[in-house]
Parts: C-alpha cells; structure tokens; sequence
C-alpha cells in the first residue's frame, strides 16, 4: 500500500508544478513580506520587509527558508513555488501514513484520504501559493506521527524540534507544546522521575527557538509576538465563519445537498464506528492514539484560533487558517466508510465495493473543485502576459527599451485579483542587475507594497487592470513618494519609469 501512497503523493505533487509552470506560485500579502524578508536575511541585512522596516507580523522560519533557497542560482519565485509543491507531497504522505495506521484493516482508506486531503479546497491552493501554511501542516502532522509512538528520548528530542519549528513557522504552533509536555507526563511508561526530565527536555528543545525571536521582538517592538495589530472582527463573527467552511466541507458548492447529506450520513457513522471500536477494545495502541491526537489537536486549533481572533487582527476563518483541522474531519468521513464496510461484513463482496464506490461519489467534488483550482491557476496571468505582447504595446517601443536595459523578460506570477504591479528595479549606484518585484494591490496602498530603494534609483513599473475589479489604487497614486514618467499608458493599464523622490 505504501508504494500506491507513494505514486499518489507524486502524482499530486506533479499536479501542483503543472498549475505553477506557466507564471509561478501566486503571491498575497504575506508572501510579499516573506520574500522580502528572505531576500534581506540573505543578503545579510537582517529580518527587514520590503518597505526598510523589521519584520514583525509572523515568525522568522520561511522568510529564513526563502533565505536558504538563495543559495541556488535561480529566481527565488521559482524555487518558492517548486519547495512548496514538495511540501504538498509531503503532508500527502505523511496524512496517508496517519490514516493507516488509524485504519490498519482497510489501509486502502489511508490512501483514499490522503488524496481527498491533497486536492481539497484547504490544501491545495496553499501549494500554489508562496506561504507558510503548507510548511506548518507537514511540521504538525509529522510531530502527531513521533509523539504517538515516542517512548525513548530520543523520541521526545525529535518531537520536541518538531514542535518548536511549528512554533517559529506559525504562533499557533504554540499548541503543541502543552500536548506533547501532556503525553509525556501521563502517558509515558516509565517512573515519574523520568517523565519530568522528558518534559523539561521537550520544553527546552520546544521553546528555545522562539525564546530568541521573542526577546528580539521585545526589544523592537515592546511585545514578545510583534506587537499585533488589534482585532477587527468578533469572537461571534469568526465562530460563524469557522462554522461557515466546516459546512462546505460537507455541503460543496455548486453541488446538490445529496452529497451534503450522504457526508452528514459517513460522519455520524464514523462517530458510531469509533465508540464501537472503543468499547470493543479495537482503538487499544497505536491507533487510538493517534486518533485521540487528532480529536485532541482540531478541538485544541479551532479554539485556540477563535480566542487569538478576539485579541489579534487576524484573517476570517476561511479555508486556509481551517485546514490544520481538515484532517479530523477526513478521519470521521473514512471511520464511516470503514463502519459501512463493517455492516456489510457478511457479504465480502458488497463490504468491499459498497464503501469504495460510496467513497469515490462522495469525493467528486473535491475532485470537481480541484481540476478548477487547476485550470484557473494555470491562466491567471494570462491577461497581463497577453497584454504585455498585444500589437499596440510592441509597437510603443517599449519592449524593445527594456530589452535594451537588461530588464530580465518573462511573467513567472499571476495575480488571484487580476489587479497586477510588477516593478523591477536596480541599484545604479551599485551596478547589480535588475531584480523582479511583484505586488498585488487591492486592499492596500501600493507604497506599502513596494520594496525600500534609495532616492534617485530607477525602476520600471508595470500596472494592469482586467477589469474584473475596480480600481482601487492607480500608479497616480504614488506621487507622493515617487516621480513617475509614462513609457507607456493604455485603457487597461501602463508601463511607467519610477523613481523614489
């Protein structure tokens, strides 16, 4: 089964470099600061954003991964998206092995979910996206599958690094250390003396790292997490959005309830299942465990995530923050089908196909949803790209300039917003090459998305609107900061030379 699981992971990790191929991983907010911050610490410049200030809104570990790729000579933009791709196989293998083990007389679940758990809606645009969550997700599941048979400590030690990476890639990683100090204390078999010892080691390897970070943004900002920017939205507000994406999952939309209520259907039988498992003795060892742990952790994230909302600005629950909590979900749907397949037992036959065939309709539409995830990805930056080689802008010799500046040639993003501002710039004084700035714009000045560089410095500014969304922002609107003359304005957008006043 581990080979089928190892096809699979591969298969969906193809998938994810297939959507990223034509124009590269997609950039949001975050990813601006990350690349940014990435691109500084390799320089040596320290944890500073694009706009010259410290980072200070999310832990240091993927600007400092960001910051490790530049060690290849290649677009950092690439290599992001291609590490991230690698990450969604990652979490896909490691959910699968989660799942047989929870499963071990009908492994073939394992793999049906791992797949479900790589196409859904929460997982896979992450991969195509330049963020930190994918790298949290294999963080937290690999820790679930160490501490559920952790009995050296060696075993702690491990689980102890993974917890405090979790914990410098997200704040929410926090949660894994009381977990695991909690298992170590009272379900560790050994005498209560080396319990102690194993905890204070899991906790100093745990909390070590961040310990750093926390210090420094104490010094800079007053505050251990940065000094966050007050909520914006209610405890009420964000119970309703978190229970919002939980009903998609069973409800998917643009599909008939039926699907809706044969998944209602699978997850009562799932609860079911597992209380006759329980009282059955089946749940003894190392499946239970695990399945414990995942109860444990999706009950732990969500409240954890509803109580940090009404203290930080934080994002609406939507699918991303909820996806940490989508693999609890999938364990009850595959308890149902395994429960299914335990009513028919005395029909071989049917208690194998009754529950594949269940399953496989039951999944259409992630399937549905993930080949439009697919498709759309793949022609995002398709009206930029297009309107960059229309007639009218070759022949506004404004390609041909840039060709003649060395300004590197190529689209590798799109845009989620079809609203897109490239900016390339270059450091005259110094002579270094052109480097590609790509910003997205919709909720923000584009000032705060633009990189620090110094006055007099030249850059070449591309703006371009679809028309999907209205103008929120207009180059104009850099005037204030910036000197801007137009090589090149059309209906849908320009190209402009910019220059720090």
């Amino acid at each position: 089964m581990k080979r089928w699981l190892a096809g699979l992971t591969l298969f969906l990790t193809l998938s994810a470099l297939f959507a990223i191929a034509p124009y590269g991983a997609g950039v949001a907010r975050d990813s601006v600061e990350y690349l940014a911050t990435g691109m500084h610490v390799a320089q040596g410049r320290g944890f500073i954003t694009f706009d010259g200030t410290p980072f200070r809104l999310w832990p240091p570990l993927y600007p400092l991964l960001l910051a490790g790729l530049s060690v290849f000579p290649l677009d950092p933009f690439l290599t992001g998206g291609w590490v991230n791709a690698l990450l969604l196989g990652a979490s896909v293998y490691l959910s699968g092995l989660l799942f047989m083990e929870i499963f071990p007389r009908r492994r073939w679940l394992g793999i049906w979910g791992a797949g479900l758990f790589g196409i859904s809606r929460s997982m896979f645009p992450l991969s195509i996206h330049l963020l930190s969550d994918l790298l949290f997700m294999v963080l937290v599941l690999a820790f679930l599958w160490v501490v559920s048979s952790m009995s050296r400590t060696r075993g702690v030690l491990l689980a102890g690094v993974l917890a405090g990476l979790a914990w410098l890639d997200r704040y929410i990683g926090a949660l894994l250390l009381p977990l695991g100090a909690g298992w170590v204390v009272f379900f560790s078999r050994v005498s209560w003396r080396k319990r102690l010892e194993r905890m204070g080691l899991f906790l100093l390897v745990s909390a070590l790292p961040m310990s750093f970070w926390m210090v420094r943004n104490l010094r800079l900002f007053g505050h251990p997490f940065g000094a966050p920017p007050p909520a914006r939205l209610t405890l009420i507000e964000n119970v309703e959005a978190g229970l919002a994406e939980m009903r998609l999952w069973l409800f998917p939309e643009g599909f008939l309830p039926a699907w809706g209520m044969l998944g209602g259907f699978l997850l009562f039988l799932g609860v079911l299942a597992f209380l006759v498992r329980w009282r059955r003795g089946d749940l003894a060892g190392r499946a239970g465990i695990l399945a414990g742990w995942f109860i444990l952790w999706g009950v732990a994230y969500f409240a954890f995530l509803l109580i940090s909302s009404t203290q930080a600005d934080i994002t609406r629950l939507d699918a991303r923050l909820m996806a940490p909590i989508y693999p609890a979900f999938l364990m009850f749907i595959l308890a149902g089908l395994e429960g299914l397949a335990r009513v028919l037992k005395r029909w071989r036959l049917a208690s194998l196909l009754v529950p594949l065939i269940v399953g496989l309709f039951w999944g259409i539409p992630s399937v549905s949803q993930w080949a439009d995830i697919l498709q759309q990805t793949r022609t995002y930056g398709a009206p930029l790209y297009n309107y960059l080689n229309t007639p009218e802008f070759r022949q506004s010799g404004v390609t041909a300039y840039l060709q003649s500046e060395g300004v590197p040639e190529g689209l590798p993003l799109y845009s989620n917003y079809r609203t897109a501002v490239f900016l390339y710039t270059r450091h005259t004084c110094s002579g270094s090459p052109w480097s590609r700035h790509p910003h997205y714009a919709i909720e923000y000045p584009l000032e705060q998305y633009l990189p620090d560089f110094p006055a007099g410095e030249t850059g070449v500014l591309i703006w371009y609107e679809s028309g999907v969304h209205t103008h929120y922002y207009a180059p104009e609107d850099l005037a204030r900061l910036y000197v801007l003359d137009v090589l090149y304005k059309g209906e849908d957008g320009g190209v402009y030379l910019i220059r720090r006043r």
